[in-house]
Formats: structure tokens, C-alpha cells, sequence
């Protein structure tokens, strides 16, 4: 089973982090290639090209990932939980 992670988009230091087996395989921050400290606003696009290019390496293709998951209950989103990003 192979999960992508994402720590986006209400807290700051944006992440990919991928889950093979119940163990981390892969993690980065987009601040790594941005190089803006806790890349605030910036969904982390480069940090998940590269955990693609990891997987592609490893012999995965997209669609063998099985699940993919945020950092944040979504449920919550519909009530205005988002003024901060303004």
C-alpha cells in the first residue's frame, strides 16, 4: 500500500511525505526548493513532483498509490477556518 501525504494547506512548512508498507520512504519540504522559509501560501507542487520521481525510481507508477492524505479534517473547512490565508 503506498500513501502521499501532504502537511498543506493550514499550517506553515509544507510537505510530501510517502508511505510504503507502514514506513516512511520518502519526505521533503517545499521550502527545500522554493527556498522561502515555510513557503507560506505555496501548495507544495515541487516537493510532490519529486516524491514521483522517487517512486518512479522505486519501479511505481501513478496509479499505484493507493490513497492519499492531508493534515486536516476537511469537515471543518466549511465553516470560514480559512481567514488566515487572506
Amino acid at each position: 500500500m503506498i500513501v502521499i501525504g501532504f502537511n498543506w494547506p493550514l499550517e506553515h512548512d509544507h510537505a510530501v511525505a510517502v508511505i510504503y508498507n507502514g514506513e516512511l520512504i520518502f519526505a521533503v519540504e517545499e521550502e527545500r526548493y522554493t527556498r522561502h522559509k515555510h513557503s507560506p501560501l505555496e501548495p507544495p507542487l515541487n516537493a510532490l513532483i519529486q516524491a514521483f520521481r522517487f517512486l518512479k525510481k522505486m519501479g511505481f507508477k501513478p496509479k499505484d498509490i493507493d490513497a492519499y492524505a492531508i493534515n486536516w479534517d476537511l469537515s471543518l473547512l466549511q465553516y470560514g477556518n480559512l481567514f488566515f490565508l487572506r
